[in-house]
């Protein structure tokens, strides 16, 4: 019996990137991401140092096919968007000064 486990990551995206996901992908989307990890630390209000680490998205492509996921049904952005990556979209201003944390 083939038995599944589901694994979640934390993925940071930037810019056109980050935009396209949010209109784009919903929860349980197929997807391609690929970039390098990160690992950050900081201290919690008790004082105990805390560790995460993260995937930092350069690149990202759509594996869902075209009318399986939701809003995807007429075209729509598979025609366009699969294999985007960061450097192929215009900087939009962000820097590690507008992290909230």
């Amino acid at each position: 019996k083939l038995v599944s486990q589901t694994e979640w990551h934390t993925v940071v995206l930037w810019r056109g990137l980050a935009e396209l996901s949010q209109k784009y992908l919903h929860k349980g989307s197929l997807v391609y991401i690929e970039g390098r990890l990160r690992t950050r630390s900081w201290e919690d209000k008790e004082g105990n140092k805390k560790f995460a680490t993260e995937v930092v998205g350069d690149n990202l492509i759509m594996l869902d096919k075209r009318g399986e996921s939701h809003g995807f049904t007429n075209g729509g952005p598979h025609d366009n968007l699969e294999g985007i990556s960061n450097s192929e979209i215009p900087p939009g201003g962000e820097t590690s000064e507008d992290l909230p944390f």
